[in-house]
């Protein structure tokens, strides 16, 4: 039987972990954002219009509140974002 002694084996583990991390984040390119809109009271803002544009790109993407006040953008590609609220009648 072929078993690896125990050098060979923490080598084994130490290539595994290095490599096999390496490989994971670099596949990471989205990401989701999620909050809740409320005014200066606490009080959540539905049906308001939420922007996320990306700094490097300018890229922009829109979603709007729930009844919460929830939003959520599931799948944005990975990067800096500055975050718009659309609210008619709010200064």
């Amino acid at each position: 039987m072929g078993y690896l002694t125990w050098p060979a084996k923490v080598r084994l583990f130490l290539a595994l972990v290095i490599f096999g991390s390496a490989s994971v984040l670099g596949q990471i390119t989205e990401t989701s954002l999620r909050g809740t809109v409320a005014d200066g009271s606490g009080n959540v803002i539905v049906a308001s219009a939420v922007v996320a544009q990306n700094e490097a790109t300018a890229q922009i993407v829109t979603t709007t509140t729930n009844d919460s006040g929830e939003f959520v953008f599931p799948s944005l590609p990975s990067g800096s974002y500055t975050i718009y609220v659309r609210v008619p009648g709010f200064k």
